[in-house]
């Protein structure tokens, strides 16, 4: 599906109005193969790496976390800690967690608690 997006041009009256001459051809969507996700981003090791050079020791980091913020500061794929975080049949989560709708909330001192893996030495 493509669409025709309208050029915007500025007038003497510095308004923008919608100019139909050399309007292009624009996707509405990106190809599915060259379609990348903030989720996809985020799982990735650079995208960790970057996190590590934001916050270089362990004490910088802050004191409530995302699922990709967690899983960064443990070293480990952000699955992992979405299983942690999955309540199993006994009512309880094998790491502690706040819900909210679809966003999990960590708390560092629990991340810690669950089994922090030491941060690989960071080499620039």
């Amino acid at each position: 599906m493509n669409a025709v997006r309208p050029n915007f041009t500025l007038e003497a009256s510095n308004s923008f109005r919608p100019s139909t001459e050399n309007a292009s051809v624009m996707p509405l969507r990106k190809d599915v193969g060259n379609n990348c996700t903030a989720a996809k981003t985020k799982a990735t090791a650079e995208w960790q790496n970057e996190l590590w050079k934001r916050w270089p020791r362990e004490e910088c980091w802050p004191a409530k976390m995302d699922v990709y913020e967690a899983a960064a500061y443990l070293r480990v794929s952000p699955y992992t800690i979405r299983r942690a975080v999955t309540v199993a049949r006994d009512g309880k989560a094998r790491l502690a967690h706040q819900r909210l709708g679809a966003l999990y909330r960590i708390r560092k001192i629990d991340l810690d608690a669950y089994g922090a893996v030491p941060g690989r030495e960071f080499h620039a």
